[in-house]
């Protein structure tokens, strides 16, 4: 510990590097001495003597004396008392109480030490007598415990004649050790703790009172400044000033101001004013040697000087001396010579926290006094902490602190002491009880050896006893026995709270009485066969309570009465597990059924409809195993816009309608959400499946009334009957999935029986969507361009871009079957996304190619999308298009569905400049009545009307009034679908401006369309 805290002086030790040699070596003699190692013991008893031999050596000087002054080197901390105790302590442990002539020397050296011990520890009542043994109390008194402890064991070692050395067991030793170490590891932090904290608090009052005297002295130098600075300013304005009576002033106001004097350009005096109190006049400062010396000098600034002399003699006041320069403008003066009282100055209003120490100011080797006059100076002070003390315009002074008073710090180590004291008479007593208590285990264990047979043949005698008290007595659920004919001889209490009888009531009482008839036959024969065969038996029972009748489920162990080898009766424990099984039957339901409707979950479907299935291939039946799956149409709206709290309700009154139409043994649950599933075996024929889907269309159709408002719903059912190829319930279920989405696809409200085809669609659906994912990740699609012709100039004026997509193997997908698809899960937003950039970047090379404008199709879910117009300023603007390149062709159905938000759309794209156009015309349901509020540009026929156009009449009528119409509201019209002469020319005819299709080109990539445009003619 001393090399990690590395201390500055004795004091800061808690041990010093001899003490902690001397005490190893206490422990090595010891030791020795314990396990016979006489070489150890004769080595420690030898570093205790060289230890002490040393310390005297150096303290005395002789080290110099003999030669031997490399002895120094190594520290020397034992005082001279404890140098002689030492040495007799060694002697005393090199002794060995075998022999008679060693163990008188061991009695002797053993008393020596023991009466020195006592004499140290009286000296400790003294404060300041651990002085004479140490540095400070800690180490000395916790050593005169110790040297009294070996001084009383060697003392009683000595007195046995026959020494055996019988040492403690492996345990009570690392007990002991373990005691003893914590001991003085307490002792030593809590010394070293309070040692730090003396130091620590001398450290910060020398500093707090350096500062003080610091801003003291300062503040004399300011004030008499502040008195030449008036003094020169009142001779330079010719002001009359009394500066006689501002001295006085300052000596009445000041008290540690002695006397002002006033020099000349030779340091003579022109005038003093002494103060009338003070014990050292200014004529006998100014007489002083060192004084005069230091006035010769040549001082152009304020200067302070301390006379070292009278500085040095404690019992004459010690003088500080200040000399300040004034102007020529003051009379004959040029200095102002100020004497301080330092003592008063020295020792302002802030007094030490701790009046234990004291504070010395050193002014230089030789010159050192405290300003403490209470404190007179003695030789036990020891020295704790110091620091600089600059005064300004003057000298550095060094203040020390010094321990003054030893009363707390030695009361304090006393106590400390105290402690280590009891820790160690602990740790002896509780070896000692340690091996007593285990000598008393090994005498216990003889004894219980003794009596164990004793103790097992009463045991055996009291076990029966003892159980059937227990039995009987203590188990909290009811026990009983039984007679060989069923009647109670014994119950608990238990037994009669759980079943409402007393035991009075159950004398000669049967266990029937207890069981309905069906019970009754049921377990009469288990009782038989216990009583019969002596075996126990296991079972629930339902138990009628007497009194209240309650049925209440027991489970019951039953245990054959043998003695002797005869069975006498038995015995029964029974649990109430009547709450159990309430519980398991909870959540078996909750398990199997659905929270909200009540009906069967997925899970308990099935259960059952597998059920079903496997009683269909076991036994064929004519009647029909139909699987219905109905889903809501329109419910999620309803649910996002009234709240779940009637979503819910909705669904409640479907499942209550379907329950009620519903016959046993057909089979309903709720899936997820809107979807319902029935599994019926009722019908004998595809009409009469037919008439009951048509049935539960009929009353789910009906109107919802919750709260004041009538909602209306439909039904989309998906149908399939089990085949003898369909191999379990799941496959059932997955193919009523299929045909109830197909019907939704038809419209809805709507049902659909499902067919192997539409499952074979249904899978390449699938495979085709994740090919579709990989080509947009992979931005694999491609955009083809077919031209769009001026037909009065024959002119490319436009083209249209068009998505195709091609196959790793390149096997190209169409895009009557890809873009539906993509539209159906939503994959047509990417895809979409992807073409519009697309084509903008390439209308750069088709404008430079002389195209006015490019076309590009929206699906639904584009245009309808929150941020639709906003994505397409974004690709405008990440493109570089002018806005008047591009085209949007949207649909009829598009434009009709939320019409006043598709006008406002419109409405933006064309006032960007955007223009938009009516793709496949005339296909739509819808009126015409639109165009004239729709803020589109064109109008393009659909290949429909276009493709037999030379031969249908009706073809003709329509196209033509189709044009008439658009020219009429100011839009241009295409024709798609253009591959005859015949058609050109008819089209002309009737005003059509644009045309689009095979006869000019097909659609191809941008390459080769920019190859089609430099040579071809079109007219």
């Amino acid at each position: 510990m001393n090399a990690i805290v590395e201390p500055q002086s004795l004091f800061e030790r808690m041990l010093s590097n001899n003490s902690s040699l001397i005490c190893i070596a206490i422990g090595i003699a010891i030791a020795g001495l314990l396990f016979k190692r006489y070489q150890l013991q004769w080595l420690g008893a030898g570093i205790i003597i060289v230890a002490a031999l040393h310390s005297l050596l150096v303290n005395t000087s002789l080290h110099d004396i003999f030669y031997m002054s490399w002895l120094s080197e190594y520290e020397a901390a034992l005082y001279l008392p404890m140098i002689l105790l030492f040495i007799v302590l060694g002697v005393m442990l090199a002794m060995n109480p075998k022999h008679p002539i060693q163990r008188i020397w061991m009695r002797v050296s053993s008393a020596v030490v023991t009466v020195s011990a006592v004499i140290m520890l009286a000296l400790h009542v003294n404060p300041n007598g651990f002085m004479l043994l140490g540095p400070h109390p800690d180490i000395t008194s916790v050593a005169a415990v110790l040297l009294l402890f070996l001084g009383v064991g060697y003392s009683l070692l000595s007195r046995q004649e026959r020494f055996a050395s019988a040492l403690p067991g492996k345990q009570a030793m690392a007990i002991g050790f373990m005691t003893v170490f914590l001991t003085s590891v307490a002792w030593y932090f809590m010394g070293y703790a309070s040692l730090k904290e003396i130091q620590q608090q001398a450290e910060r009052e020398v500093v707090r009172l350096a500062s003080a005297r610091s801003t003291m002295a300062m503040v004399n130098v300011q004030l008499m400044s502040r008195m030449t600075e008036r003094w020169e300013q009142a001779a330079s304005k010719n002001f009359e000033f009394d500066r006689r009576a501002d001295v006085q002033a300052y000596l009445r106001d000041i008290p540690h101001l002695l006397s002002l004097s006033a020099l000349d350009t030779n340091m003579r005096t022109l005038w003093t004013e002494d103060r009338p109190d003070s014990r050292m006049p200014s004529l006998e400062v100014l007489a002083m040697p060192e004084v005069q010396n230091w006035l010769v000098q040549h001082h152009i600034k304020t200067n302070f000087m301390i006379p070292e002399l009278q500085f040095m003699q404690s019992e004459a006041p010690a003088v500080a001396l200040m000399i300040l320069p004034i102007a020529d403008v003051v009379d004959d003066m040029r200095y102002l010579l100020a004497v301080f009282d330092l003592n008063q100055m020295m020792n302002p209003a802030t007094r030490l926290t701790n009046d234990s120490i004291k504070v010395y100011t050193r002014l230089s080797e030789q010159a050192e006094r405290s300003f403490e006059d209470n404190k007179p100076t003695h030789e036990n002070e020891l020295a704790l902490a110091s620091t600089i003390l600059p005064l300004p315009h003057g000298p550095e002074l060094e203040l020390h602190a010094t321990l003054y008073e030893f009363k707390e710090l030695s009361y304090a180590a006393n106590m400390r002491t105290a402690i280590v004291s009891l820790g160690l008479l602990f740790s002896l007593a509780f070896v000692l009880m340690f091996e007593q208590n285990r000598a008393l285990r090994h005498h216990s264990h003889k004894i219980t050896l003794t009596q164990k047979h004793l103790r097992k043949q009463r045991q055996e005698l009291s076990v029966n006893e003892q159980r059937y008290r227990s039995l009987f007595s203590q188990h909290p659920d009811p026990v009983f026995s039984l007679d060989c004919e069923g009647k109670f001889t014994h119950v608990n209490d238990a037994f009669c709270e759980q079943v409402e009888v007393t035991r009075e009531q159950l004398l000669d009482m049967h266990f029937r009485a207890f069981l309905d008839d069906h019970e009754y036959a049921r377990i009469l024969p288990i009782f038989n066969e216990i009583i019969q065969t002596g075996q126990s038996h296991r079972y629930e029972a339902e138990v009628i309570t007497y009194v209240t009748k309650t049925r209440k489920i027991f489970d019951i162990t039953n245990l054959p009465i043998i003695i002797g080898g005869d069975v006498l009766g038995t015995f029964g424990i029974g649990r109430d597990i009547t709450q159990i099984k309430e519980q398991e039957q909870q959540l078996n339901y909750q398990a199997r059924h659905d929270n909200l409707t009540g009906l069967f979950n997925r899970a308990a479907f099935e259960s059952e409809l597998t059920h079903l299935v496997r009683q269909q291939q076991s036994s064929p039946s004519e009647q029909l195993l139909a699987v219905l799956f109905i889903d809501l149409d329109g419910f999620k709206p309803v649910n996002d816009s009234l709240g779940l709290q009637v979503g819910d309700e909705i669904l409640q009154h479907v499942a209550a309608r379907l329950q009620h139409h519903i016959k046993q043994p057909d089979i309903l649950a709720r899936f997820s959400g809107d979807e319902f599933v029935l599994a019926t075996n009722r019908c004998e024929s595809i009409p009469q499946l037919e008439a009951l889907v048509a049935e539960v269309m009929d009353f789910i159709d009906e109107p919802y009334t919750i709260g004041k408002q009538k909602i209306y719903l439909t039904a989309s059912i998906g149908v399939t009957v089990y085949k003898p190829s369909d191999k379990d319930a799941l496959s059932l279920i997955q193919q009523a999935d299929v045909a109830m989405a197909q019907a939704k696809q038809q419209g809805r409200n709507h049902w659909q029986f499902y067919s192997q085809q539409r499952k074979s669609m249904s899978a390449s659906d699938i495979i085709l969507r994740s090919q579709l994912q990989q080509a947009i990740d992979s931005e694999s699609l491609q955009l083809y361009y077919q031209p769009i012709i001026d037909f009065s100039s024959g002119k490319i004026v436009s083209v249209e871009a068009l998505m195709r997509w091609f196959l790793d193997d390149g096997t190209a997908i169409s895009p009557l079957e890809f873009i539906p698809l993509a539209e159906s899960t939503g994959q047509i937003i990417p895809a979409g996304a992807w073409a519009l950039k697309q084509a903008c970047q390439d209308m750069q090379k088709l404008h430079a190619a002389g195209i006015q404008r490019v076309a590009v199709n929206l699906s639904a879910l584009q245009f309808h999308r929150a941020n639709f117009f906003e994505q397409i300023e974004t690709v405008l603007k990440e493109t570089q298009t002018s806005p008047e390149m591009l085209e949007l062709e949207l649909t009829e159905s598009i434009l009709m569905e939320n019409t006043n938000n598709a006008i406002s759309v419109l409405e933006r794209l064309r006032e960007r400049g955007i223009r938009v156009a009516i793709d496949d015309f005339g296909t739509g349901f819808s009126g015409l009545s639109y165009l004239k509020t729709l803020p589109v540009s064109k109008l393009k026929i659909d290949r429909a009307f276009i493709k037999e156009l030379e031969q249908s009449l009706s073809d003709q009528v329509i196209t033509q009034g189709i044009i008439k119409m658009a020219k009429q509201v100011g839009l241009e019209v295409i024709a798609e679908g253009v591959e005859t002469k015949e058609q050109i020319a008819l089209l002309k005819q009737f005003g059509c401006g644009y045309g689009q299709g095979f006869y000019f080109a097909r659609p191809m990539p941008l390459a080769d369309l920019l190859i089609f445009l430099q040579n071809q003619d079109l007219t």
